[in-house]
Parts: C-alpha cells; structure tokens; sequence
C-alpha cells in the first residue's frame, strides 16, 4: 500500500448505475468508469482508490458514506447512465465523505449515436471539473 503524502486527496470512483436492460450498456458504462479512474489517477495531486476496492460499494446502498470513509477517500464520484430509445444521459456527482455534501453535479445528454465520439470528451469534462472541484474545496 503507497503512503499517502499530506497534500493528495484520495478519491473512489463508484461503479455507475445503468438504468437499462440491455447488458451491453453496462459494458460500455463499466468501461466508462475505467476510463474515468485512469485518467483521474494522471494528476499527482489525486490518489484513486481502485476499482477493485469499491466494487462491492453498492451506489444506492443507505452506508455507502460509512464504507466510503472506512476506504478514507475525501471524496466519491457516483453517477448512473440513462439510455431512452435514442437518448443517453449521464448524470455525476462529486460527494465529500466528511460530511456528505455534493460539491458538484453535472448532466450530459447526447444521442446515443455519437456516444463513442464524444466519450473521450466526456470523461476530459469530468476530470478537469473533478480535479478544479476538489482542489477548491481543500
């Protein structure tokens, strides 16, 4: 286990709700969510729980702060993938353990179509807002 240095958050990444039937969204979200972690573990002033770590963290679970800060993450990232017909919607949150407040919450919508295209793009939006979020917050 690395030492965490005093100036680094530590962040978990929650597996993402996908509000559909089909198992293949929930690759693509799976997949979304490890995207999100690799590229929140590029700053050096982030320490990224790992996905295997919060696995067993159920998002709709009523202790799921409790687990979170047995993790000793500052923060969690949740969110959940809405897919209608055509339509995605992504909705995230960023949660603060201490006192579990929402710092910051965003939607995207896209058509399903494009969902690759912007997916990249999607997870820059999310990181360079997370990583702004949390080093404001400190």
């Amino acid at each position: 286990m690395a030492l965490r240095k005093s100036n680094e958050i530590t962040i978990a990444v929650l597996p993402f709700q996908t509000l559909s039937n089909n198992d293949e969204f929930g690759y693509f979200v799976e997949g979304f969510v490890e995207d999100l972690i690799i590229d929140l573990s590029r700053f050096n002033s982030l320490q990224v729980i790992s996905v295997e770590s919060t696995k067993k963290i159920n998002p709709t679970n009523e202790e799921e702060l409790n687990l979170i800060q047995q993790l000793k993450a500052d923060y969690f990232v949740k969110g959940s993938f809405k897919f209608i017909k055509e339509n995605l919607r992504i909705n995230i949150q960023l949660v603060n353990t201490k006192n579990g407040n929402i710092v910051w919450a965003d939607r995207y919508d896209e058509k399903l179509s494009a969902i690759f295209d912007i997916h990249d793009e999607i997870i820059q939006k999310i990181v360079s807002t997370l990583q702004e979020q949390i080093l404001t917050n400190i």
